[in-house]
């Protein structure tokens, strides 16, 4: 089965950077699922993007590491590897990059994207 490419520039400080990764069903999950894991304590959210966006709204208790400090070094993903993580943003694209990267370069297994973004969670909220 042949393998798609995806590209994705990401800048960072004062370089750009191409990221290159097969393409991979990404596990995806729902604004009323995701509340439901929240309510049950078993789920770990990660907000990629960039701290002004943060401060100005995101989901209670999630924590914000920017998509190029992920990219940069995956590593500081690694506490995280064995616990279910569900990836957030403003409509689902740059965690949905995440993800997808995650799953490829270091070989994450319990992570999803929120469908839609924080547009459909706060909708749906």
């Amino acid at each position: 089965m042949p393998t798609l490419k995806i590209i994705i520039d990401i800048s960072t400080h004062k370089e750009l950077r191409k990221i290159y990764f097969k393409q991979h069903e990404v596990p995806q999950i729902s604004s009323l699922s995701l509340n439901e894991q929240i309510r049950n304590s078993k789920i770990v959210i990660i907000d990629v993007r960039y701290p002004k966006e943060f401060a100005k709204l995101h989901i209670e208790d999630s924590i914000n590491i920017p998509m190029p400090e992920i990219i940069e070094d995956h590593k500081v993903m690694k506490s995280f590897i064995d616990k279910n993580v569900v990836f957030v943003c403003t409509n689902g694209k740059r965690s949905k990059w995440i993800v997808q990267f995650l799953i490829e370069q270091a070989k994450f297994t319990r992570v999803s994207n929120l469908v839609g973004g924080l547009n459909n969670w706060f909708e749906d909220s």
